[in-house]
């Protein structure tokens, strides 16, 4: 696995699992287990592959200059 997945999936997650976490203490209430999912399945996706992409080209340019 490439050095720039590894890094995408480490933040992407990172990112996703707290979000989640804030998300659902603060609508506890109101959460389902399907809701749950549905959540974590879209948060996972948008952490990997655009907030990691985006972290990744950032520290690739940091590290040029």
């Amino acid at each position: 696995m490439s050095e720039r997945w590894k890094y995408q999936i480490k933040n992407g997650l990172t990112w996703a699992f707290v979000t989640l976490f804030i998300l659902t203490v603060f609508d506890y209430k109101n959460n389902s287990w399907e809701k749950f999912i549905y959540r974590l399945i879209g948060f996972v996706f948008i952490g990997i592959f655009f907030l990691g992409y985006m972290s990744w080209k950032r520290k690739t340019k940091s590290d040029l200059l």
